[in-house]
């Protein structure tokens, strides 16, 4: 079928494998920034957590709560983004919100 004969045509000319090394390395950067943002928000919510301990304040641990859940959603959209599933709804959805909880 003419179909396989383009797929045997571009293959030979490299263009499914740069098109292949591309996404890879466009998947390996948005894994690795998903990755970065759970760290930095983590790293933001434990330094949240250690101010309200050292000020005996409970109202004051509040304010880790929602970093702390950043963090969480964006080790979720790394793992989502390593096993290709971020054009579900479920993860888009995620991803406004992660992005309207940094823009806050």
């Amino acid at each position: 079928s003419t179909s396989v004969h383009y797929s045997r045509l571009f293959a030979r000319n490299g263009y499914f494998t740069k098109t292949a090394k591309r996404i890879k390395g466009r998947r390996q950067r948005v894994v690795l920034g998903y990755q970065l943002s759970a760290l930095v928000y983590g790293a933001l919510a434990t330094a949240t957590g250690m101010v309200a301990i050292l000020q005996k304040s409970p109202v004051a641990g509040s304010y880790s709560v929602g970093p702390l859940l950043a963090s969480t959603h964006a080790l979720i959209l790394a793992g989502a983004a390593k096993n290709n599933r971020l054009s579900s709804d479920t993860y888009k959805r995620m991803n406004v919100s992660l992005s309207l909880y940094g823009f806050a």
